[in-house]
């Protein structure tokens, strides 16, 4: 593994995945959108697989996240 190949890890699974997802969540009932969001993080986890564990992770935060706002609008 290169410092380059790491460097590139790291942006890639914060910039292009964990930034996008954060900001643009699908809805709970968006099948696609939730199929989108994990076949990236499989083609993530297959590319950079020593980041594998952290992108699941981030995957199961932003289900908490979705699942935690569905509370919030059900309380209202």
């Amino acid at each position: 593994m290169t410092d380059r190949y790491i460097q590139s890890g790291f942006d890639e699974v914060y910039n292009g995945f964990w930034r996008e997802y954060r900001n643009h969540m699908p809805e709970a009932d968006d099948s696609e959108g939730w199929s989108r969001c994990h076949d990236h993080s499989l083609a993530l986890q297959e590319k950079y697989p020593f980041l594998s564990e952290a992108i699941v992770r981030l995957e199961i935060e932003l289900d908490e996240r979705m699942r935690a706002r569905m509370r919030r609008t059900e309380k209202l």
